[in-house]
This record gives structure tokens, sequence and C-alpha cells, in this order.
């Protein structure tokens, strides 16, 4: 599972996080970035869409790894947490969150892998199958409501908006609800024509009638979609911008 697999580092001690980092890469994992302090990856990681984020639950700043985690939670992103503190509440805490392992310092590069690993099965695996009760196709989903499934083409679908574990499809003529998040899903749609705008929000880029960066706005038809600062350069660089 190593090939493609990307990662996120969050660590406040600098030669420890170079270190995990020299072993993911070892290991043959990608590592998207590295940040020491809370606020800063809630900045940046939704933008960059890791695939696992290995996360300490002290880090420096106002913000620890758990209130992190709670604040990434609409992404879907799974969390491998790592602690020197074998604290049973901690733990408990832990699991309220996007939470797929949790690693005690210090561990080798076997142990690392190993838990990464089991952090991706478990939270992938599963998707590969299907969403819930609904089907993933490869230009559709057939969405199941009150007994019917229904067709919706990918080329369809105008902007997608999620609340937890769920998300709602919006098409010209209708809404369609999914209990499965926004990061599950988009890992089954197609990357070229899906873009994640927001922490809740991810739109059809053919669908983008404006984007206003100005106001951090995402225009499609009468709405007006949040555009989070973390994914505003990524959308604009899916265009050729004439100038």
């Amino acid at each position: 599972m190593t090939t493609h697999t990307r990662l996120w580092i969050v660590e406040d001690n600098l030669s420890f996080a170079l270190e995990m980092e020299i072993f993911a890469t070892d290991l043959g994992y990608e590592v998207l970035g590295l940040t020491s302090r809370g606020e800063d990856a809630l900045e940046a990681i939704p933008g960059q869409e890791p695939d696992l984020i290995i996360m300490d639950i002290n880090l420096e700043g106002e913000m620890n790894g758990l209130e992190l985690a709670k604040e990434l939670e609409p992404t879907g992103i799974p969390i491998l947490f790592i602690t020197v503190h074998d604290r049973p509440d901690y733990f408990e805490l832990a699991q309220e969150t996007n939470w797929a392992g949790y690693l005690v310092k210090p561990f080798d590069k076997l142990s690392l892998q190993a838990a990464i690993e089991v952090a991706l099965r478990q939270r992938y695996a599963p998707e590969k199958e299907g969403f819930g009760e609904n089907v993933l196709r490869p230009d559709c989903l057939l969405i199941k409501a009150q007994g019917v499934y229904h067709r919706v083409l990918f080329t369809d679908i105008d902007f997608i908006q999620s609340e937890g574990n769920y998300c709602t499809i919006f098409t010209k003529d209708r809404r369609y609800a999914l209990k499965t998040s926004l990061r599950q899903l988009l890992e089954g749609l197609p990357k070229d024509q899906f873009s994640q705008v927001h922490k809740s929000h991810a739109v059809q880029l053919s669908r983008i009638d404006a984007i206003d960066s100005g106001a951090g706005e995402v225009v499609i038809g009468a709405h007006r979609l949040p555009l989070g600062k973390g994914y505003r350069d990524a959308l604009i660089k899916r265009f050729k911008v004439l100038k």
C-alpha cells in the first residue's frame, strides 16, 4: 500500500520529525509536508489532501493534536497519533476523532511502517467496495433512496457539501444524501473532474462560473460556496488563467 501513499507529519520536535520523514521516505511513502504548530497544520493540510496524517498529540502553540484532529474531522483524513505519554485519557479522546491508529514513542522504522499500513487498510479498504448501500461505477453513482437506486452521472454533479460523515450531492434538479465522508467520496470520483474547495465542499470543475478570490467564494449558478485559503491556489492551478 506504499505506492503513491501521501503523508503529512505534524510534530513539534524537529529532529524526531526529520527522523520520521527519513523513515517514511525509505519505506516508499511520499511526505507532502512537515508542520510543528496545530494552527499552521490546519491551514496547510486540507488543500494538500494527504492519505494519512501522522500527528503528535502535544504540539507547540495554542492547539494540541487532539484539538487539531477535531478541526480536521470534516476532511475525513485518517490520523495516526503518536505520543510519549501512555495515557488512557489520550487514547479515549483520540478515538473521538478521525483516528486510525495510536503509536507510543519511541518506535523504530518497522513499527512505524506496521502502524501506517494498518491505519490505511482499516480506513480505506472498505470504501473500495462502494459507499454503504450506494454503488460506485466508472461514470456514475447509484444512490439508494427509499428502495430505489438513482443513477447520478459524475458530469451531472454541481457540487458536494459535507457535514461530518454525511455528504449531500447537488445536481441541477435535485439533492442526494449519502452516509460517507467527503474524503471517502472524493477518493472514488474522477480527480480530473472534481476539486475540494473548502473543508466541507467540493465542486465539479466544469460547473464553476466564477472564482472570487477576494470574497473567498466559488460561484456555481445561484450558489456561492466558501473557498478556503488552503485550497485557493490549488483550485486556480486547475485552470489556464489569462491575464
